[in-house]
């Protein structure tokens, strides 16, 4: 195992491997509840990725969900990765 990062080509494309919902604040920059989910990448197994999801309540996850990678630009060097809903 490699705690090694960089950047690979994908098609940011994946499903909900697992997920948590946090209710507490954990940080004021971030407004409960929020989601944080594990997506096994359909194109890259078995990598998988962790990162917030964008738009979706609690209740509308689910393992196996289709997602895809979008950007939060903090920065033009620093974009965070974050996962919103796909059709499938």
């Amino acid at each position: 195992k490699s705690f090694d990062l960089r950047w690979e080509k994908s098609t940011g494309k994946g499903k909900i491997y697992s997920y948590v919902t946090f209710t507490r604040e954990v940080n004021p920059l971030y407004v409960v509840p929020f989601e944080v989910v594990l997506v096994e990448m359909d194109d890259e197994k078995p990598v998988r990725m962790v990162a917030n999801m964008l738009d979706t309540k609690p209740e509308e996850l689910y393992i196996g969900m289709p997602v895809e990678l979008d950007f939060f630009d903090v920065s033009p060097k620093q974009p965070i990765p974050i996962f919103k809903k796909r059709a499938s």
